[in-house]
């Protein structure tokens, strides 16, 4: 089992701009729509597809699960 928990930070300004080595474009999609269910998303980094299921636990935390999906079914989806 997998556990996320969730952090967010505030950004007080651009200076971290300055540590950017490399960028990443990914595209993602949905395939759920129920915030109170499983949620899940398919995602393509450039490289490959992964598909992640996630579920709301209590807080900030969350099971999370993501597996490699082959280029041919995640083209697909």
């Amino acid at each position: 089992m997998t556990l996320e928990i969730e952090r967010r930070f505030l950004v007080k300004n651009d200076e971290w701009k300055n540590f950017i080595t490399k960028k990443t474009s990914i595209e993602q999609g949905y395939l759920s729509n129920n915030l109170n269910g499983w949620i899940v998303r398919i995602r393509f980094n450039g490289d490959h597809f992964t598909i992640a299921l996630k579920k709301h636990i209590k807080n900030f935390t969350n099971f999370e699960f993501e597996y490699l999906v082959p280029s041919s079914d995640g083209e697909k989806i």
